[in-house]
């Protein structure tokens, strides 16, 4: 208790001086906590076009359609796109050759679709990122140069971040965690006046 002339023993000091020294360390250790769990959630989002009646496209004809992620769940400018695929599958109605354009944004991801497959993957393109990530959308352009084929489906698969969880931000959760340590260190220097 208080001695004469008003100041406390060195145990009732000693105390408070450990109820500190516990309250910064809990402080310490709810910020890192916070901070550990702000990591974004890597996130998947798919979208697919199978239209229920196959499509012909026909010698000198092209079909353009859009995958778009935003019916997905996908938000430009919260979200980030890191990569994706897109995967085709055309099929041909008889035996003669068959010569499809696929054109995607950008210019690295043209191409020919090879018949001697179910499906075919395309992949990154700059042009293509820039698109999702501004707007969500991939237009794709398929065009025959040579005999008739049908579209059967298209499927867009891309990964990244999605910032759309309520997830504390780093910078707040250590500005949290200053501020209690600070107000940890202020209670102690009007204690010991």
């Amino acid at each position: 208790m208080l001695k004469a002339g008003g100041s406390l023993s060195r145990a009732k000091k000693k105390e408070c001086r450990l109820k500190k020294q516990h309250l910064i360390a809990f402080s310490l250790i709810i910020s890192i906590f916070f901070l550990c769990g702000t990591a974004l959630a890597v996130t998947m989002w798919t979208d697919s076009w199978d239209p229920d009646v196959n499509i012909p496209i026909k010698p000198g004809n092209a079909l353009k359609y859009c995958h778009d992620l935003t019916d997905n769940g996908f938000v430009p400018g919260k979200d980030l796109i890191t990569g994706y695929t897109l995967t085709l599958s055309l099929y041909d109605d008889d035996n003669s050759p068959e010569k499809a354009f696929v054109n995607l944004p950008g210019f690295k991801n043209d191409g020919f679709y090879n018949f001697d497959y179910k499906n075919s993957e395309y992949g990154w393109s700059l042009a293509g990122f820039l698109s999702l990530n501004a707007f969500g959308k991939y237009f794709v352009t398929i065009s025959s140069w040579k005999g008739d084929f049908y579209f059967d489906k298209s499927i867009l698969t891309a990964t990244g971040y999605s910032n759309t969880a309520p997830v504390p931000e780093p910078a707040s959760m250590l500005l949290f965690g200053t501020g209690l340590i600070v107000f940890g260190f202020a209670g102690r220097k009007l204690k010991a006046r």
